[in-house]
C-alpha cells in the first residue's frame, strides 16, 4: 500500500509532546529553554516536532535548519544559516538592519544578501554577538521556536555556536529544539561532547523518544491499512519492526503478503516496485545531501520532460519522495541511505561526478559555490585532483566565515589527499607550507592548540632554510611561539627571537617586523624584562608608523604603557595609554587598551576612573557588536572597583546612592553571588533607606535601569536551573590575553 509522509497519524507520543508543550509554555513567559529530542533512526523525532510546530504555528515563529549528511565535508554553520535566513525573511530585512545596527555587518558573513561583508570588517566575536542579537530581537516580536534537525551530522562550528547560544541567550521567548539519532553518536566525538557538556551544565533538557508499545503499533498499522489487523499480522509486524514507527509504516504496507527478509530489503521494497524511469529519478535524488530543485533533477536524470514528470509522480505516490517547498527529497533519510548504498561503485562515482559538475556549472562566474558540497561529491567521484582543490577552497571559505573547526576538518582532508596527487601545489595554486600554516592557524582558533602546534612543527620540519621564502619561515616561527604561549609552554621568547633574526637579515617588511616585535615585547614585559620590552615596543611603533599600520602602533604604545607603569613611571604610562587609544583604528586594539588601562587604574586605587574607562569600553563593545564577548571583560573590570568604592563609603557611614545600589545588584549576578557583592547590596540598600528585596523588585521592573536587565537575566537563569535540575526522560521503560 502506498503511503505519503503525512497520511499516517502520529500515535503513542502523548508523553513526549506534552513535555515539549510544557517547555513552550515556560518560554512564552520569557524563559529561554532548549531540549534535545533523541532516539534511534526512524523513531519519529522529526515527526514529533512537525506535529508540535503545526500546533504552535499561529502562536510562534517556527524556523527549521538541517544538518546535512556530507561525511567529513560538513557545511559550516549549515543549519544556523537556514534558521537565520528564515528569521530575516519573517522580520523583514529593513527591520533587521534597524534593530541590529552594526551587527548587520557581521551577519553578512553568513547572509550576504542582507549585507555583503568583507572578512576584515568583522570578527568571530561580532558574528556570534550578531546571531544572538538577531534571535533576541525576533523574540521581542513573537516567541521563537528554533529547530535544528539531525544534530548527529552537525559540523564542529555549528556545535560551538550552539554552545555559545545556550549560555548567552538568558532571556527572551526562545525555544531551541535539537533532534539527534542516538545510535549515530559515537563516544568522544564532537556531538557527544556537546551533548554531555550541555547536559552537565543543565542547559539542555533531554527527551528520549522510545519504541512504541504493542497497542500503539496496532493503532499505527491499522491507520495505514484502513482495516483491523489480525493478531498474527500484528505479531509479524511487531517482531520485525520492534516498535520503530518508520519500520511499522513500511511493514504495514506489505502486511498482506510475504515480508522482506532483511532490513535492507524492507527499505528497498518500495523502490523495487518502481518502473525504470522512477528508479532512475530516485537514484539521482539519493546522491543529494539536501532537497533538489526541479531544474537540477531534470539536468541529472536525463529524461524527456513528460517521462520525467511521470517518473517523479510515481516516486512520490509510492511514498519514497516528497515535495517540500517545490523541491524533492526523500520521505526519510533511511530510505535515501538504502537506495544510495544499493548503487554499484561505478554507478555511485558517476552520480557524484555528475553532481559536482552540475554544481560547478551552475555556480560558474559567481562566488556562491558550495565548496563543502563540492569536496564531498568529488571525493565520492574518486577524483583526487578535484577533491583536493575543493577541500582547500572549502578550508579557506570556512575560515573566512570564522567556522574554524570546519576549516580544520577540510584542511586535514586536504593533507590526506595531498600525498595522492603528484602535482598538488599546481592543482591548488598554493605551496604545502602555506596550507600547513593556514591549517595550524584555524586549529588554534578552533581551540585545539595541541594539534595546531603539531601542524606547525610538521611545517618547520619540512623547511629548507636555503630555499624557503624567509617570510614564510619567520611566520612559522612566530606562529609556533604564539601556539606555545596559548598552551603555557616555555620557549616562545627564543622562537620570536629567531623569527626576528630572519626578518632582520633577509626581509624588508616593516609591518611584519612590527608584529613580531610587539609579540616579543609583550613576552619581555610579562617576564619582567621591562627595559627591553620598552625598547622593542618603541621600535615596533616606529616601524608601524612608517607604513601606516596604526593598529600595530597602538599595540606598541599599549605595551610601553604597561611596562612604564610597572617601572613606576606612572605619568609616562598614562601618556602611552592615551597614545594607544588615539592610534587605535579597529575594535581589537581599542578593546585591548580599555581592558588593560582599566585594570591599571584599578590596581592604582583610582576606582572611579577605572569604572569610567570600563563603562566607556562596555559602550564601545556594544557599538562594535561584541558586548557579550569582549564586553564581558569590561564588566569584570568594573566589579572590584565598584565593590571597593561601596565598601569604603559604607565603612565611613555614608549612604550609598541608588546608582551604586544598581551597580551592586548588577555585580551580584556578574560575580555569581560573590559574598562581597551580596554584602555590598545589603549595605548599599539599607544605608540608603531601602529594603534589598524591594530594590531588587524595582530593578526588575525598571527597563531604563542599566542593572535591571542583568537582574532579570539572572532571574531567568535561576529559573532555568530550577526547572532543569535533572534531565527528563519520557520513557515508559526505564581577550584577557590582550595583556600578554
Amino acid at each position: 500500500m502506498s503511503l505519503s509522509a503525512a497520511s499516517a497519524a502520529m500515535v503513542g507520543r502523548e508523553a513526549e509532546i506534552a513535555v515539549v508543550r510544557g517547555l513552550f509554555d515556560r518560554v512564552v513567559e520569557g524563559v529561554p529553554l532548549a531540549a534535545l529530542i533523541e532516539g534511534e533512526a526512524g523513531i519519529g523525532k522529526s515527526r514529533l516536532l512537525r506535529e508540535f510546530g503545526a500546533e504552535v504555528v499561529n502562536r510562534a515563529d517556527v524556523h527549521v535548519g538541517w544538518c546535512l549528511d556530507l561525511g567529513a565535508s560538513r557545511t559550516p554553520f549549515g543549519p544556523i544559516t537556514g534558521i537565520l535566513r528564515s528569521i530575516v525573511t519573517r522580520m523583514g530585512a529593513d527591520r533587521v538592519r534597524e534593530e541590529l545596527g552594526v551587527g548587520v555587518e557581521a551577519l553578512g558573513m553568513l547572509l550576504p544578501e542582507l549585507n555583503p561583508t568583507e572578512r576584515s570588517q568583522t570578527s568571530p566575536d561580532r558574528l556570534r554577538d550578531a546571531i544572538a542579537a538577531l534571535i533576541e530581537a525576533a523574540a521581542e516580536h513573537a516567541p521563537q521556536v528554533l529547530v535544528v534537525e539531525d544534530l548527529h551530522w552537525a559540523d564542529e562550528s555549528t556545535l560551538a555556536l550552539l554552545s555559545f547560544l545556550l549560555r548567552t541567550l538568558t532571556h527572551g521567548r526562545i525555544l531551541l529544539l535539537l533532534t539527534c539519532r542516538s545510535d549515530d553518536v559515537r563516544r568522544g566525538d564532537a556531538v557527544s561532547r556537546f551533548i554531555g557538556e550541555s547536559t552537565r551544565a543543565r542547559l539542555l533538557e533531554r527527551v528520549t523518544v522510545e519504541r512504541l508499545e504493542t497497542s500503539a503499533v496496532r493503532q499505527l498499522a491499522e491507520s495505514i491499512t484502513g482495516q483491523p489487523l489480525s493478531d498474527a499480522a500484528l505479531e509479524r509486524i511487531q517482531d520485525r519492526a520492534e516498535g520503530v514507527p518508520f519500520f511499522v509504516e513500511e511493514l504495514a504496507g506489505c502486511s498482506a503478503g510475504p515480508l522482506p527478509g532483511s532490513l535492507r530489503d524492507l527499505l528497498l521494497a518500495r523502490f523495487d516496485r518502481l518502473g525504470d524511469d522512477a528508479r532512475r529519478v530516485v537514484q539521482v535524488v539519493s546522491g543529494a545531501e539536501r532537497p533538489l530543485t526541479h531544474p537540477l533533477v531534470t539536468q541529472l536524470a536525463g529524461l524527456a520532460e513528460a517521462r520525467l514528470d511521470e517518473a517523479i509522480r510515481e516516486a512520490t505516490l509510492s511514498g519514497i519522495l516528497v515535495v517540500a517547498d517545490d523541491d524533492y527529497r526523500f520521505r526519510h533519510a533511511l530510505l535515501r541511505e538504502a537506495v544510495h548504498d544499493d548503487l554499484l561503485p561505478g554507478e555511485r562515482a558517476r552520480l557524484h561526478r555528475a553532481y559536482a559538475e552540475a554544481l560547478e556549472e551552475n555556480c560558474e562566474g559567481s562566488d556562491t559555490a558550495d565548496s563543502a558540497a563540492l569536496a564531498y561529491h568529488w571525493q565520492l567521484a574518486q577524483d583526487d585532483h578535484r577533491a583536493l582543490a575543493a577541500a582547500v577552497a572549502a578550508m579557506f571559505d570556512a575560515k573566512s566565515r570564522f567556522a574554524f573547526a570546519s576549516a580544520a576538518r577540510f584542511g586535514e582532508l586536504a593533507l590526506d589527499l595531498w600525498i595522492q596527487v603528484p602535482d598538488a601545489e599546481s592543482v591548488v595554486g598554493l605551496g604545502r607550507l602555506e596550507v600547513l600554516r593556514t591549517l595550524g592557524s584555524v586549529l588554534r582558533n578552533a581551540g585545539d592548540g595541541e594539534r595546531a602546534l603539531a601542524v606547525v612543527n610538521l611545517a618547520l620540519d619540512e623547511v629548507d632554510p636555503d630555499t624557503v621564502d624567509p617570510r614564510m619561515h619567520a611566520r612559522l616561527l612566530r606562529d609556533k611561539a604564539y601556539y606555545m604561549m596559548n598552551l603555557g609552554r616555555s620557549g616562545p621568547i627564543q622562537l620570536l627571537q629567531q623569527s626576528l633574526e630572519i626578518l632582520e637579515r633577509q626581509v624588508d617588511d616593516d609591518r611584519l617586523r612590527a608584529s613580531v616585535l610587539n609579540q616579543l615585547a609583550s613576552r619581555y614585559m610579562i617576564a619582567g624584562r621591562l627595559d627591553e620590552a620598552i625598547a622593542l615596543a618603541t621600535e615596533a611603533g616606529e616601524r608601524a608608523e612608517r607604513v601606516g599600520a596604526d593598529d600595530e602602533a597602538s599595540i606598541a604604545a599599549n605595551v610601553r604603557g604597561g611596562a612604564r607603569a610597572q617601572l613606576g613611571d606612572l605619568e609616562a604610562g598614562h601618556r602611552e595609554y592615551a597614545a594607544a587609544l588615539d592610534l587605535a583604528r579597529s575594535a581589537n586594539p581599542e578593546m585591548r587598551y580599555r581592558v588593560n588601562y582599566s585594570d591599571l587604574l584599578g590596581l592604582l586605587g583610582r576606582y572611579r576612573d577605572a569604572v569610567s574607562v570600563a563603562e566607556d569600553g562596555l559602550a564601545r563593545a556594544r557599538a562594535f557588536g561584541v558586548e557579550r564577548t569582549t564586553g564581558a571583560l569590561m564588566t569584570q573590570n568594573m566589579a572590584v572597583p565598584l565593590l571597593e568604592m561601596g565598601g569604603d563609603r559604607a565603612g565611613r557611614g555614608d549612604a550609598v546612592p541608588r546608582t551604586r545600589a544598581e551597580d551592586a545588584a548588577h555585580l551580584s549576578h556578574v560575580l555569581h553571588d560573590d559574598p562581597r557583592a551580596r554584602a555590598f547590596v545589603a549595605r548599599a540598600t539599607r544605608r540608603g533607606g531601602r529594603d534589598p528585596a524591594r530594590v531588587a523588585s524595582r530593578l526588575r521592573g525598571d527597563r531604563s535601569c542599566r542593572a535591571a536587565d542583568l537582574v532579570r537575566r539572572g532571574d531567568d537563569a535561576r529559573r532555568r536551573r530550577r526547572g532543569g535540575r535533572r534531565p527528563r526522560r519520557c520513557a515508559r521503560r526505564g581577550p584577557r590575553d590582550a595583556r600578554r
